[in-house]
């Protein structure tokens, strides 16, 4: 979809303004930027992926079920049943802080809740994960550790096998869609980069 046109659709407009009040007050980890920034450029990247207007959505509203509290039935009556279905399939559950320290046993909770899902769903995991990616590599590229340790759980070599780990679901379910080769390419050029 080009851009012009994601911003006279209604409903995604409309996601915007929900997200951005659901995010109001929260903030991207160790920064002054809003959170709603990261939902925002999601929606673009994934815009650049498909014309789907549920799964733009989707995309814009993919973190409020997780961070905002928000319920299926809420975004359902809000929006539809589609976009309630694809955000509750990115959403993992409420975890205890004992669940909270064990970050590898997250992720792959996180990492089986993919396995199985949509197309539209895995698009948007891509997406994400890619600005994720570039966020917390890029750390880690300029040597910030001590920033990195403060923000993040895991260590590169834990990212490197967890990105590697949503890399193989994406291919093993999107095969030769445009965005798993984007998503393998930059896996592979923070790999290339941290390991020498």
């Amino acid at each position: 979809m080009q851009h012009d046109k994601l911003f006279n659709s209604i409903l995604i407009k409309k996601a915007f303004y929900y997200a951005a009040e659901k995010h109001d007050g929260q903030y991207r980890k160790g920064t002054k930027t809003p959170f709603f920034v990261h939902p925002s450029l999601v929606a673009l990247g994934v815009s650049e992926y498909t014309n789907n207007e549920n799964t733009i959505v989707a995309a814009v509203l993919h973190d409020v079920i997780e961070d905002c509290e928000v319920s299926t039935e809420e975004l359902s009556n809000e929006f539809n049943k589609e976009i309630s279905k694809i955000v509750k399939c990115l959403s993992l559950p409420q975890i205890n802080k004992r669940e909270k320290k064990e970050w590898r046993n997250r992720k792959k909770r996180y990492i089986e809740l993919i396995t199985n899902a949509s197309e539209d769903v895995l698009l948007i995991v891509a997406v994400d994960k890619m600005f994720n990616m570039k966020t917390y590599f890029n750390y880690a590229i300029t040597k910030n550790i001590k920033m990195l340790n403060k923000l993040f759980s895991g260590t590169v070599g834990d990212y490197l096998w967890y990105y590697g780990e949503i890399a193989k679901v994406i291919d093993s379910k999107l095969g030769n869609h445009p965005v798993t080769k984007d998503y393998n390419d930059m896996l592979q050029y923070f790999t290339n980069i941290l390991k020498n």
